[in-house]
Formats: C-alpha cells, structure tokens, sequence
C-alpha cells in the first residue's frame, strides 16, 4: 500500500503515492472537518464527545456517536480502512498517513538541536519547516472555530521559531541577505518580536547599512511605546548601543541565561545519558525550591537528549492526583499513536493486555484482549510491570529520556511505579529526570531515594547572577539583585525582566514587578490571566471562557495574543504560565469575593472532574459540595485500583462532611473508606469505619447507609481478625431485614449468600440451605449479575462443605463460565480449586492436585494472598494421601509458615500436624 500524506496548510489535500485527492473528492464537509480536526492532533487519539464538540458546536445530533462512526466508516470506504483508526473510545488518524504539520515539526526539532553545532545543517533544515508552513493558510475555508483558533496559534508558534532558527543559522553561515528577509517577515508577522528585530538589525550591520538596523530598532522602539509604554529590552537596547559605536554586531549567542550557575549538574545529567545509551540506566531527582530552575534543567536535558534518543515528557497535576498513573497515560497516550503498530506490539508483547486497560484508547493498536480482573494490588503490579517492560523493550533500539516534572502532584501510584521502575532500568537504556520542589515533595523524595540519586539545586552564586546581570546590561544592579533575591532562580529572572522592561532599579517588590508586566499586556489579556490563576499552574482556553463568560473563539484568541507577552507558554493540550510566581502573584491579587465566584464557577464547569471540583469548593468555602466531589474522586481513584490515593481522598471527605455535620456524607465516607481498607487487609481499620457508618445510619434513619454498613460488618473483616463467626452472622441478618425493608433484591440475594457461608463456617447446614434458596430466588428477581454470583457462590459452598461432590460438580459447571466472563479472580480461584474436591473423593490425585496449582496460579494473579495458605495446605493433604510424605511435609511447612486469613489459620496448622502424626514425627 501507498503511504498516506494529509495537506493541512492550505486547501485540505490527501495525497497517495504523489496523486492528490481534493477536498470534495474526500467526501463530505463533516467527514473532511472530522479528518483536519484528526490531522492537527498529530497521532493523539481524540475521544467522540470532543469529536462531536468540533463538528456540531452547541448543537449535537440526536445519536452523536453513530455519526461520527458513519463518517469515519465513508473516509474508510473512500481513502482506505488505514487512514483513521479507533472506535467507542475515540479515533485518530491512522499509522500510515503524515501530515505536513508533523513533518515540520520533525524539520525543526533537527534545526533547532542542530544550531549550535551544525549551522549549516540546520539552515536547511528550517527552511524546509518553513516551505511546508508557509505553503497557505492552515485549514483553508474552515470557520474560526476553537480548535482551529488553536491549531492556527499552535502553527504561527511554530513558524515564529523557525524563523529565529533559520535567521540566526543564516548569520552564522555568511548569509545576512537571508536572515534580513527571514526577520523582516518575522517582524510583520509580529510587531513586538523583539528578537526579530535583533536578528533584522545584525543583518542590516553585516551588509554594511547600519542606518536601515538603526531605522529597525527605532521602529520598534515606537511600536512598544505606542502600544504597549515600555521600551525594547537591555539586549536590543545594547545591540542599538553597539552598532551606533561601530562595534561588530554579529556574534555568537550567549548560552541559555537560565542556564546560568548550572555547569555542575548539567555535566552529571550529560554523564547520565551518556551511562544511559551504554546500556545503564537511572532514576534522577532534580529537587528544589519552587522557581530555582528544576524545569529548566530537565528540559536542556531533553533538548539534549533529542538529538541521540527518544525524549517521553509528562508532568502530574494536583487535581489529577486520583486517576491512577495518569502522567504516565498521558505519556503513553502521545507517545503510542506515533510509534508504527509493529514496534507497540513488538515492545508490550504479552503485557499487551494489561498496557491496554491502563490505556484504553490503545487498545486497537495494541491488538489486545481484555485483561482479568484481580484485585486492586494485582491490578498495581500488572501495570507496573506492563509499563517498565514496555518502555524498557522500547529502548533497545534507541535509548529513552522521560521526563515527569511537578512530582509532588504525583499520586501514591506514579511515585510506587517510579520505585519499581529504578530497580529494573540499571541494565536498561531508560533515563527518568523528575523534578519535586522541596517540602510539597517530601514524600516521594523519601520514598524514591533509596533507589534513585538526587540533584538537589542551591540558589545562583555570585559570579551566575553577575553573567545574568551583565547578559541583560543590568551589571549595575547585580550586587543589589543579589541582596534583594538572595540567588532565587526565578526571582532573579524576573528582576532583570522588570529593569529590562523599563522599571526604575530593582523592584522594591518582586509582586509589584509581575503585576505591573500584567497590566502592560492590556486590559483582556489581564482579565483572562486573573481568572485563569483560578485554575492553576494550567488552563484550558474553554475552562477560561466559561469563568469570563466570553466564546471559546474569544479566549483562544486571548491565550494567542498572550504568548507574545511570554506571561504564558504553550504546554500540549493547555496553555501554562511561564512561572508558578506569575499564577501565584495573581491568584494573590483578587479580591477574595471575585476569588470565590471564580473558584465556585470553575467547579461547575469541570464537573466531569470530581478532584477538581472538590478543590475548588473547597476554595470557596463550600464543604458540602467539596465533601461529595472528595467522595466521587475517592470512587474513581479505587477504580482505577489506586487504593492509597482512594483512601487519602475518602479522608479529606470525612474531614470535609465532619466539619459541617452532614452525617449522611459522613457515613457514606466512613463506608467508603472502610470497603477500600478492607481491600488492604486493614481489617482492624475497616471495622471501625464499618462500625462508624451503621451508628450514623441509625442515628439519622438512613437505613440503606445502615443495611450497607451491616453487610461490610458482617463480611470478611469481621472474621479476619478472629472475632466470633456469630456476631457477624448478627450484623448481617440486620442488614438483612433492611433489604427487606427496602425492597432492594440484589442486596438481599448478596446478603443471604453471605450468611450462607457464614452458617456453613458454623456446620448449620439446614440454614445454610435454606438461606441459598432465598438468595438464588432474591438473585433471579433482581436480575443482577453480581447477586446471582453471590448466589451461586452460597450454592457451592454449601455443597463443598457437605462433601456433596455431585452437586457440587452441577453448580460449578454452570457458575464458573459466568465468573470468567466477569472477570472475578476472587471467585475464579475458589471454583477451580473446589472443582477438585470430585477428584479428590474418587481418588484421582494428579488430577485434584493440578487444579489446586490452577487455583493457587489465580490467586497469585488475583492478590488475595490470605488465601494462599489454605491452597498449599490443601496440596499437602494431597500429596499425604498418595502416599508422597516428603511432598507432604514440605507443603505443609511452606503453608504453616504463611499468614493467613483467621478462618484458615487453626485448620493449616491442623493438616501440618496431621502429616507430621503420620509421617512419624509427632515430636516435630
């Protein structure tokens, strides 16, 4: 086949093999837009309610998704099945189609690492971004829509660099004609573009017309005046200075100034990645105060790094923290659409599955089946494993940088799964750099140092700020800066920003000098840059219009005017600011009624967010709604199997709900808390949690709090740390009668399959039947899934204990296809081993054995390791009745030597005792 190019600059084209397909000859204006909107996302996988968003804004059709999936399926049947994938979770374009965007974007990330070494090279690089960037305007005839506003501002960033390249590449290989032109059209592209305007007035200098670079600046000089009252900065001024005195204007650029005091720790990142593409990998922590440089270290690194490897970059948010491993989804969420589907699946191998259900959006490319279900420290470990294997594979052909900045946003997760990664990449050709600020990162300072080594930043020495101070023509004031900073990366920085500006001296106050650059971006940009340090350190275009009340068109088009200011960068799928000091300045400067309609109005625009919006009712002082969005979090992080993080969020609800008395808030959280302890083995915790939900119940007269509270009393927890089989057995026929009360049948059949197991565990066999009976019927009523398992689980043991083998092989027969199709390895491992009780009583010892090592295999993947004892026991037993003593002795001793859940632990050391009795050493 054919490769695939898309055109996006200019009139939208696909060519196959170099013959063109139109616009009209791709199909309809949907299917067309839908294919642009695809080709500006660059590989990444856009989810159908975005998709919808750009096709019908404000006005969706009645069946969205089956409209996009028509229109899909028409590009498929008109260009080739290849050209998009996906399905449900969303669609990209497909492997083999390139657009012009990403070509150029590989042409300049060349230039750009190539400037400094190879000139040459890189001005043929940039100039060939700049042929297809220049080729039309991007999304010819498209209506301003926002994500055209964005790709539009995401292209002119783009040519904005290319041009500072191909024009500083230009004066460095004898060609002043070409960087004149080249900064001349930077410079009508963007009037305050001052580092145009230098590159224009060497230029000039170098033909020999120092009047046209004197004309150059004096221009420029207007412009900023005019609109902005400031002047052009210390280094346009001292380059003006220069070519007046006839001093030689062209010259090397000095090294990056935010690099400035760094050599120590640049040379131990190079040496790093160096170790690193020898086949020694690492775990590197840059750690430090807020504004001290880490990000900016990390990212001379990774410019580095881009020349020889492959460079993963992600970064945690805060209100993110919950979702499991989510900057690592992120990551691989870019990284995996760019990669060809040979070399994914080549890379995750028969961790395909689990890579898969960690990011679902993957799934098609990765070519995977639906992984198992186990419990939630299975889970962990499945994807810790599936993302240190993938990566690692990965970087056998080309060593890999990842970067994970803002590391003490990270939830309990990425910290653990960046532990287990330092462990297995010292033989790998995987560098990780993450960046923590001290105190907030704590934490995961102290979890990761054992295995990963530490760059700690100090602040600036004298002789850094003095290069800063004279780079900026600021020698002057650096003794001053110095006092007034006391070395502060940042706070330097921004000192010299406000003298470069035009503030007189040093700032008297570091908060009045960002203000002040605030005020001269104009009265809109101030607005929206007020109302997004609301949102944080990020912010979206569309979050910022709904806090203003403006058209999404409307901020997207602020954000694009802000980036010439520099108060804002571009980060992926959001703008950031260019400093945590600029957000924090001005998140300081509302007047806290403004601050609280902000925060209240952001909370309902990210409502799909829990952790978000809990946050920010917070903020306003609203517990109530922070107290239920801390809960749906809690939900989501124990979903997602994060079970420290879902327990860290249920905390901050009770804390939340305690504050303002709402007692059923409190008693849903204390219910909540304790399933998630539960889950841990914190049975002791969990039982007072438990305990705490059903004396709220009962207070307040919220009996399904109550009949919901009583099941998890009664359940695993109860029997776990040895307490009596019948005070359980009391709470759950309480709970019970509640269901009863309700008329609520699932729960009903799960508590009577519940109480079934616990009158066998007492040898009431009468009750037992009785209560499986009521369950089975409960179940069928109800029509729900879970309860008819839990139906169906009272039914098997009842005949397991009984020793009912014939029975017992019915149920099995028709329970464990409807286990498996859930997916519940808790389950799964009791039918597979009680399936060898039939063998086991007619004799058939290897058989019954190897269904018990089945069974023992599931639990291992299941993680509910308080069974494992009664398994290995049990293959003692075995191994005693056929005659094999030594087999028998070793089982019995592995399973004695094991902890195990309280029901089991009496009948492990029983059978041991009994091997020893027949085996002759009753003295052992």
């Amino acid at each position: 086949m054919e490769p695939l190019r898309l055109r996006l600059v200019g009139p939208l084209v696909l060519e196959r093999g170099g013959r063109d397909r139109s616009a009209s000859a791709i199909g309809s204006r949907k299917a067309r837009t839908l294919l642009a909107l695809l080709g500006c996302a660059r590989g990444r996988l856009l989810t159908v309610d975005r998709i919808v968003a750009a096709l019908w804004p404000g006005d969706p059709p009645a069946r969205p998704a089956e409209n996009v999936a028509t229109l899909v399926s028409r590009i498929r049947a008109g260009s080739g099945p290849g050209v998009v994938l996906g399905g449900r979770a969303g669609y990209r374009l497909g492997d083999e189609v390139s657009t012009d965007l990403h070509e150029a974007a590989l042409l300049l990330g060349q230039a750009e690492s190539r400037l400094g070494s190879s000139p040459a090279a890189a001005r043929v690089a940039a100039g060939q971004a700049l042929e297809l960037l220049l080729a039309g305007p991007l999304l010819a005839g498209e209506p301003e829509a926002g994500w055209v506003v964005a790709a539009r501002a995401e292209q002119a960033e783009t040519v904005r660099r290319a041009r500072r390249v191909l024009a500083g590449a230009a004066l460095a290989t004898g060609a002043p004609a070409v960087a004149r032109d080249v900064a001349a059209d930077a410079l009508a592209a963007d009037p305050y573009d001052e580092e145009a305007c230098r590159a224009l007035m060497r230029a000039y200098d170098s033909l020999g017309e120092p009047v046209r670079a004197l004309a150059a600046y004096e221009s420029l000089r207007a412009v900023l005046a005019g609109d902005l009252g400031v002047d052009p900065a210390a280094a346009t001024r001292a380059l003006h200075v220069a070519i007046l005195r006839g001093t030689p204007a062209v010259a090397a650029p000095p090294p990056p100034a935010g690099l400035a005091g760094r050599d120590r720790e640049l040379t131990l990142l190079a040496q790093a990645w160096e170790d690193t593409a020898a086949g020694r990998g690492a775990v590197l922590l840059i750690s430090g105060e807020a504004g001290i440089g880490k990000t900016r270290l990390a990212d001379e690194l990774a410019r580095r790094a881009a020349v020889t490897g492959r460079v993963l970059a992600t970064r945690c948010y805060e209100a993110e923290r919950s979702l499991f491993l989510q900057p690592v989804v992120e990551a691989l969420t870019r990284l995996l659409p760019g990669l060809p589907a040979d070399r994914v699946r080549d890379a995750a191998g028969d961790r395909a599955p689990a890579l898969a259900a960690l990011v679902p959006e993957a799934a098609d490319l990765l070519g995977a089946a639906a992984a198992e279900r186990g419990s939630p420290d299975v889970q962990r470990r499945r994807a810790y494993d599936a993302v240190v294997t993938f990566l690692t594979r990965l970087a056998r052909d080309e060593a890999l940088l990842v970067t994970v900045d803002d590391l003490q946003n990270a939830g309990i997760a990425t910290v653990e799964l960046l532990h287990y990664l330092a462990r297995r990449v010292r033989d790998a050709r995987v560098l990780v750099v993450a960046t923590v600020r001290d105190g907030e990162g704590d934490r995961a300072l102290a979890t990761l140092a054992p295995v990963a080594r530490g760059v700690a930043l100090e602040p600036l020495d004298t002789a850094a700020i003095r290069r800063l101070a004279e780079a900026a023509g600021q020698a002057g004031h650096a003794e001053a800066i110095e006092r007034r900073t006391r070395g502060h990366t940042l706070f330097v920085v921004e000192s010299l920003r406000a003298l470069a500006a035009g503030d007189p001296g040093v700032p008297e106050s570091l908060r009045a000098g960002v203000l002040a650059r605030v005020r001269r971006a104009g009265v809109q940009a101030e607005e929206l840059l007020r109302a997004a340090a609301v949102l944080g350190p990020s912010f979206a275009p569309g979050t910022a219009a709904g806090l203003l009340g403006v058209a999404e068109a409307e901020a997207a088009r602020r954000c694009e005017r802000l980036l010439r200011t520099r108060l804002t960068v571009v980060a992926g799928r959001a703008y950031e600011f260019a400093n945590d000091l600029v957000q924090e300045v001005l998140y300081g400067s509302l007047p806290e009624p403004t601050r609280i309609a902000y925060h209240r109005r952001a909370a309902d625009l990210l409502s799909e967010h829990p952790e978000a919006v809990a946050r920010h009712a917070a903020a306003a002082g609203d517990d109530r709604r922070s107290a239920r969005a801390w809960l749906a979090a809690g939900t989501c992080a124990a979903q997602r199997y994060a079970m420290a993080d879902a327990e860290a969020l249920y905390d901050r609800a009770i804390e939340a709900a305690a504050r303002i008395g709402d007692a059923e808030l409190l008693g849903r959280g204390h219910l909540a808390r304790g399933r998630v302890r539960e889950t841990s083995f914190g049975f002791g915790e969990a039982l007072a949690d438990h305990t705490a939900a059903v004396r709220i119940g009962r207070e307040t007269g919220d009996r399904r709090l109550q009949m919901d509270a009583l099941y998890e009393l009664g359940g695993p927890s109860w029997a776990g740390i040895g307490r009596p089989v019948e005070e359980g057995a009391a709470h759950v026929r309480d709970g019970l009668r509640l269901a009863e009360q309700l008329g609520d049948r699932g729960a009903e059949a799960r508590l009577l399959g519940w109480l079934t197991v616990l009158d066998c565990n007492r040898l009431d066999f009468g009750d037992a039947f009785r209560h499986g009976r009521r369950a089975r019927e409960a179940a069928l009523a109800s029509g729900d899934e879970q309860a008819l398992l839990a139906a169906w689980d009272a039914r098997k043991t009842t005949h397991a204990y009984l020793g009912q083998v014939t029975e017992l092989s019915a149920v099995l027969a028709e329970m464990e296809p409807r286990v498996r199709r859930a997916g519940d390895l808790r389950l799964l491992q009791w039918c597979v081993f009680e399936s060898a009780f039939p063998h086991l009583a007619a004799g058939r010892w290897d058989d019954a054995e190897a269904l018990v090592r089945r069974a023992i295999t599931i639990n291992r993947r299941s993680g509910y390791t308080g069974y494992t004892a009664w398994y290995v026991a049990h293959l003692g037993w075995i191994a005693r009745l056929a005659g094999r003593h030594r087999d028998a002795l070793a089982h019995g001793r592995d399973a004695a030597r094991m902890e195990s859940h309280a029901w089991f632990a009496a009948a492990v050391q029983a059978m041991y005792a009994t091997t020893l009795l027949e085996a002759g050493r009753a003295a052992a």
